[in-house]
């Protein structure tokens, strides 16, 4: 299995989701263009996110969402991805805390989906 320095210890959907920072984040993933390549439950041309909060640590998803270029040149999870969907993933410049509401919102989806791996 690939592995990353990120991407070791409890996944991402052991912490629950702050409503309100998961209502930006939402807000943050219609407005940055998210959909135009994520879907929940559907492959587009970027990975399917339902799930990813138990597939990934909130570490390597917060080092992803703030510089998926860099990510890509060095993390091997990251590289992986690349040579699976070949649309490279623009870095957005997001802040710390929009990467923290981003995060959320997609916490929110798994517990909503149902989603447990």
């Amino acid at each position: 299995a690939t592995t990353s320095p990120y991407d070791k210890g409890p996944r991402a959907n052991t912490v629950a989701a702050d409503p309100a920072t998961a209502a930006k984040g939402k807000v943050l993933f219609s407005g940055k263009g998210c959909t135009a390549c994520h879907g929940f439950g559907q492959r587009m041309s970027g990975p399917d996110l339902k799930g990813v909060t138990g597939r990934r640590t909130e570490e390597w998803m917060t080092h992803w969402l703030a510089a998926p270029d860099e990510m890509q040149k060095s993390d091997a999870i990251a590289r992986q991805l690349l040579a699976e969907f070949p649309t490279q993933m623009p870095n957005l410049h997001l802040t710390p805390d929009e990467v923290a509401q981003l995060i959320d919102y997609l916490r929110q989806q798994d517990t909503t989906l149902g989603a447990t791996h």
